[in-house]
């Protein structure tokens, strides 16, 4: 609860607020603060790999679900 609690003491000192995370900014919202939605978008190598990694597992032989 530390934690928590001193991340909701810094995100009130924050003039904008950016969230990865739609819940995150609902529930962030729902304390009156602006708090805006900006979707992480991999870029470079880190998009490559995880296409790559989105790959190996459509062509894996495991069932789905």
């Amino acid at each position: 609860m530390t934690d928590l609690g001193n991340e909701l003491r810094l995100m009130a000192q924050c003039a904008e607020r950016l969230t990865i995370r739609r819940s995150k900014r609902d529930s962030s919202a729902d304390s009156g603060w602006s708090v805006h939605y900006y979707p992480y978008l991999p870029v470079g190598p880190i998009r490559e790999n995880l296409h790559a990694t989105r790959q190996r597992r459509a062509r894996s032989a495991l069932n789905r679900g």
